[in-house]
């Protein structure tokens, strides 16, 4: 049954990865002509990719979500065998950008630099979300955490403001303001709601559904969530150093 469970998850996340391989790759052939260096071209690529992604992912996710009756508040334990196919395939998305944006990662890990977090989190997340569309477990806080990306858009719109000499511009800071709050509201709260339903209010439940693979899943959520703090934390230091320097530009003179 395992076996048909990875023909399944072949024959839907591999339509899925042909399109973020060629949405990869029109983003590096259409890159700024200033842009020259291939490692550079590449980041533009995974950028176009992770922008198309995180605002298709999180669509999807959301109406999937509304779908199977995913976000409810509630204290009464989730179902976390729950599942459709719209939620699966939801996972087949995600994990078909996992796999296409972790080889820019590794083939450039040394002219990007800092990739190690990057590379860190796309193979846990290949491990867990894997995991989800294999046993048909935890669709609920998979789609869950699938919203985080709606942050992708604002991450990924700072550096092509830049590149594209709009740094000085309003929209940089707004772009900023708005990264900054999603990135508090999704991936902070939100997730670290998520991991107290399924670590400890749920803890029961969960843990009959899991059983030792709680063991592996929770110290993978300790480790994403760590990343979120420490991200968040850039962004919020960024933030502040950008307006920090607007205020202290020198008003313009009348003539």
């Amino acid at each position: 049954m395992l076996d048909h469970a990875w023909t399944d998850l072949g024959r839907g996340v591999g339509p899925w990865w042909a399109a973020a391989v060629a949405t990869y790759s029109l983003g590096y052939l259409l890159a700024p002509s200033k842009l020259v260096e291939p490692e550079k071209r590449a980041y533009y690529g995974s950028s176009c990719l992770a922008i198309l992604h995180g605002v298709l992912v999180t669509i999807l996710a959301l109406m999937a979500g509304l779908d199977a009756g995913f976000w409810t508040v509630t204290w009464e334990p989730w179902n976390y065998r729950a599942q459709t196919p719209a939620t699966t395939r939801c996972i087949h998305v995600f994990l078909a950008f996992l796999l296409t944006d972790l080889f820019p990662l590794l083939y450039y890990r040394k002219q990007w630099g800092g990739t190690g977090m990057y590379i860190g989190h796309h193979t846990l997340s290949c491990v867990a979300w894997g995991d989800a569309v294999l046993n048909g477990t935890c669709h609920n806080i998979a789609l869950g955490l699938l919203l985080c990306e709606a942050t992708s858009a604002f991450v990924n719109g700072r550096y092509f403001l830049s590149t594209h000499g709009l740094k000085s511009s309003p929209i940089y800071l707004y772009n900023g303001v708005a990264m900054a709050c999603s990135f508090l509201i999704v991936r902070i709260i939100g997730m670290g709601s998520l991991g107290a339903k399924l670590f400890y209010i749920d803890a029961a439940t969960s843990s009959a559904v899991l059983g030792n693979k709680t063991y592996v899943l929770l110290p993978i959520f300790v480790f994403g969530y760590g990343l979120q703090l420490t991200w968040f934390s850039k962004i919020v230091s960024g933030l502040l150093a950008f307006l920090k320097k607007d205020g202290n530009k020198p008003e313009s003179k009348k003539i």
